[in-house]
Order: C-alpha cells, then sequence, then structure tokens
C-alpha cells in the first residue's frame, strides 16, 4: 500500500563574463510517501535533496575546462552536505582526430523506489535504499577518430563510494523452539532480497567504439573492466568484474532494418550467508528486424535470447530462455 511521488525540477542558468561563462546548475528532487496500511513508527519519510553546481567555464577552439564545485544538500535522511568537485576538460590535440580529457567530479544519487525497484524488481518490498555518496570519481581518457567515420575512446576511471549498497538474499533467523535438531542452521535464505552497505573503491578501465558507414551500418562496441576494493565485503556482490556490449543496427533499404545486440558480464559473486555463490556468465544475444510499411507504421519481430543460456541477474531467479516477440508501432 505504499505510494512514491517524486517532483523533480532541473535546470540552470549562465552568463558572459569576458570570453568565458559563469554559471549555475540546480536540480532539486521531492520525494513523499503515502500509505494507510503503514504504521506510524515505519521510517518512511517525505524528503528533499537539492544539489546546486556553481561553475566557471572556458571554451576554446582547442580546449575547453570547467571548473566548479558541487553540493547536495539532504534534508531528513542521511548526510546534511555532500560536498564534491566538479572539474573537467579536455584538449583537442589534433583537432578533429585527436583529443584528450580528464576530470575530478562526484556524485549524489537519489534511489527513488522506481529507480530501484527497476534494477532490483526482488527487492524486500519495504526497503528504503539509502541515497548514493560519491565525493571522488577521478577519470582521464583518450579519443581517437583514425577515419572519418571511425571513433575510439579509452577511458580509466577510479571512484571513491562512501555507501555503496549491494544486493544480498535476505537472511530470516527461526524460532529456536521448531528447529528440530541443534545441528539445524536455524537461518532461512529467502528469494527476496536486502543489501549490505560499505566505502568502496572502484577503479575501470574501458574502451568504447563506434563505427557508422553513410548511416546505413552502426556499430557501437564497448567493453570494461572492473576492480572494487571493499572496506567490510569479500566482493563486490552482483557486480561483474568484465561487462561489454555490442549493438549493431544495419539499414537494409530504406524500410527494413536488422539489429544484433550481444550483452556480457562475467565474474559475479552472489552472497549467502558467508559462502561466495560464484554465478554463471551472463552472455545474451539478440536479434531484431524492422519493417517501416509506411510513415505512421512500423511491424517488427525480436528474438532473445537466442543461444538460451541460463544465467541469472540475481541468485535464485533464472532468466528466460529463447523467447520471441512480434509487433506493430504506429504514428499519429
Amino acid at each position: 500500500g505504499l505510494t512514491e511521488n517524486v517532483i523533480r525540477l532541473k535546470g540552470g542558468f549562465s552568463t558572459p563574463n569576458d570570453k568565458n561563462r559563469l554559471g549555475l546548475d540546480f536540480d532539486l528532487f521531492n520525494i513523499m510517501y503515502s500509505s494507510s496500511a503503514i504504521p506510524d513508527f515505519n521510517f518512511w519519510k517525505t524528503y528533499t535533496v537539492l544539489t546546486v553546481n556553481p561553475y566557471y567555464s572556458i571554451e576554446r577552439p582547442e580546449f575547453n575546462v570547467r571548473l566548479g564545485l558541487k553540493t547536495s544538500l539532504s534534508f531528513v535522511h542521511g548526510k546534511l552536505m555532500n560536498p564534491s568537485p566538479d572539474i573537467r576538460a579536455e584538449w583537442k590535440a589534433v583537432p578533429q582526430i585527436l583529443s584528450f580529457y580528464g576530470g575530478l567530479t562526484g556524485d549524489y544519487v537519489v534511489n527513488t523506489l522506481d529507480k530501484i525497484s527497476t534494477e532490483n524488481p526482488y527487492l524486500f518490498s519495504d526497503l528504503k535504499v539509502n541515497d548514493t555518496y560519491t565525493p571522488v570519481d577521478l577519470f582521464v581518457g583518450m579519443k581517437l577518430k583514425p577515419l572519418y567515420n571511425l571513433l575510439l575512446d579509452g577511458f580509466i576511471e577510479s571512484k571513491q563510494i562512501n555507501n555503496q549498497y549491494f544486493y544480498v538474499n535476505k537472511a530470516y533467523s527461526l524460532n529456536p523452539l521448531y528447529i528440530p535438531s541443534p545441528q539445524t542452521d536455524n537461518i532461512l535464505y529467502s528469494n527476496r532480497f536486502n543489501v549490505v552497505y560499505s566505502g568502496a573503491t572502484q577503479t575501470k578501465i574501458g574502451i568504447r567504439a563506434n563505427y557508422n558507414y553513410k548511416n546505413r551500418v552502426n556499430v557501437e562496441m564497448k567493453w570494461a573492466y572492473n576492480s572494487w576494493t571493499i572496506d567490510n565485503q569479500q566482493y563486490a556482490w552482483n557486480m561483474p568484474k568484465y561487462d561489454a556490449q555490442l549493438n549493431t543496427d544495419v539499414h537494409i533499404n530504406d524500410n527494413l532494418t536488422v539489429a544484433v545486440n550481444m550483452y556480457y558480464e562475467g565474474l559475479r559473486y552472489a552472497k549467502l550467508g558467508d559462502m561466495a555463490i560464484p554465478m554463471n556468465d551472463k552472455v545474451d544475444i539478440n536479434l531484431g528486424v524492422a519493417y517501416s510499411y509506411t510513415n505512421w507504421l512500423t511491424v517488427f519481430g525480436k528474438i532473445n535470447n537466442l543461444i538460451n543460456n541460463q544465467y541469472q541477474n540475481y541468485y535464485g531467479y533464472d532468466v528466460q530462455g529463447t523467447n520471441m516477440m512480434i509487433g506493430a508501432a504506429f504514428s499519429f
């Protein structure tokens, strides 16, 4: 019976300052809860998060720099002040071909019910996941365009996260009066999920590539290696060490489009009590076809999990095997 309403107001303004710009961005969250079924002692409370980000921007043909400071004010839940730097720069060493970029930033993420339930629909229903505060996010990268229609982007990123959450199967303690023998485990692990929190450092090394040929063929590839250092946990539960993605769209003609999507996540662990459970690698291949019959009617078909791979996004829940869908889209 719980209802969450979120009103978000986001905007900003800037003004010229000599050849540069002086500005302020803001982001206002109002999160409101109500339910006649939840008693008064429940911890669900209406709260507000306001993020203000003053900055000074320098933009030139060969480089651009942003110097700013970001502060998130969280009223009612968590810490009141959550500051982080907002410094970013890019140098176009060889215009249109080679550039270098980097930054020292941070973030504050409001974990609404909508966001969390989309991320993990098996979460225990009355759990409020704390907002996530990242005081430091340091990254450097290089963009290379060796061909007119090919872009390569390699980067290294390191985040310091104060209260990263990880999903774990929810545990229940059995009543000792009903345990048949002293040797019986008195803990039951359910197929609902709780979260554990820890300070964490995530280091990510990745590469992105995009190839476009005359708007007929578009290929996008992403690959990343993730290294986690966790303060009070054995692993970064359910987080992959390796992840990759390949998206391809081919326009056979003006009406017919074929798309192939491939996803991979490897070396994940689930937590069950004191045990670390290795999870099967996520390998998912999807095929789609769309035909534009007219400018207002498109028919399409999809085959998901083409190789019928058996894996789990979260421990205890198998994904669907190979499945198909056909449909139509109308525009008017």
